[in-house]
């Protein structure tokens, strides 16, 4: 029998209501009864708790009811009719008296939750679609949230005492936005990142314009004017983007993934550059970097998240969408 279809009158003519608690082997204790079951809170019934006047109120209005001690509360009408049919396997035991919500009287049980949707009719209210629907909402709302919250530590730094300046360019000399990661852990910051190009390699500063950490912080480390040392012969066309964390054999979280995206549709939109100006370290010179994994698995990820920040199609290969 379908669970929108029951009616205390139809399990009349197949079963009458007992008096007696839980069946058999079915016991519950505090500690089990569990604590994330949102029971909407209202006054309970005034026979709440008391199985004798539970029984009255039964006799006076002939409508079926049963108390259950284990958990203080009484069921009856269509509510016990629904938990007779279907036993404490499906519903549980109930953890609510009958309480009224938006107009309906609703009673609450361990593993679901029943509405009177018409008299003396009651079916499982729709908390699966109100949860699918809320968690689609809010999905929607951070995917359609396209702003970056940058972290500027251009001025912040550390630089190298007493060395030439990286170099200057104008902006419309960019052509790509180039893939990295830092090949440490992603624990390792931008400050200690640029100490390490200063004191390693001996360079002004850090070699990247952002560094984006596995949570999904950017942090803004070299102005977009700057030809700072991370592509090779590609310097001076490019802005350097390091995923924080060694990729070489992984691939990036998904809200380091996320943010990245994010990110290049910014830098896309203020340079006017398509999204083949996005490319992997490897894809411009020798090198594993940012990892094995990133053509095969990360980019096209990297490329769709991006795409659809654009509003581009995204059945589109991944080298074939050149302008947005």
């Amino acid at each position: 029998m379908l669970f929108d279809e029951y009616t205390s009158a139809e399990h009349a003519e197949q079963r009458s209501a007992t008096a007696s608690d839980a069946p058999s082997g079915a016991h519950v204790r505090d500690s089990d009864r569990a604590a994330d079951v949102f029971v909407p809170q209202a006054p309970r019934s005034t026979f709440a708790g008391d199985p004798d006047l539970a029984q009255r109120n039964s006799a006076a209005t002939g409508v079926p009811m049963r108390h259950f001690p284990s958990a203080g509360v009484s069921v009856g009408g269509p509510f016990l009719a629904f938990y007779e049919h279907f036993g404490p396997t499906i519903c549980g035991l109930p953890l609510s008296d009958e309480i009224m919500h938006e107009g309906r009287k609703i009673q609450v049980f361990e593993h679901l939750a029943l509405e009177e949707y018409a008299t003396g009719k009651v079916r499982p209210a729709a908390l699966g679609a109100d949860w699918l629907a809320r968690l689609t909402e809010e999905e929607a709302s951070a995917e359609g949230t396209d702003d970056v919250r940058v972290i500027d530590l251009v001025d912040r730094l550390p630089r190298r005492d007493g060395a030439a300046d990286y170099d200057r360019r104008p902006l419309a000399d960019i052509r790509y936005l180039v893939i990295h990661h830092t090949g440490a852990s992603p624990t390792v910051g931008p400050a200690a990142i640029a100490q390490e190009h200063i004191d390693g390699f001996g360079w002004p500063g850090i070699g990247y314009h952002y560094v984006v950490g596995a949570d999904g912080t950017v942090w803004h480390t070299q102005d977009l004017t700057v030809v700072s040392h991370h592509a090779r012969q590609f310097n001076g066309v490019s802005v350097g983007i390091a995923l924080a964390g060694d990729l070489l054999d992984g691939v990036p979280p998904a809200a380091q993934l996320d943010r990245t995206a994010a990110l290049l549709a910014d830098l896309l939109d203020q340079l006017g550059l398509p999204i083949s100006a996005v490319r992997g370290h490897r894809e411009l010179v020798e090198t594993r970097c940012p990892g094995d994994a990133f053509m095969r698995v990360w980019r096209p990820r990297l490329l769709t998240a991006l795409r659809r920040r654009l509003g581009v199609a995204i059945g589109l290969p991944s080298d074939v969408a050149a302008t947005h």
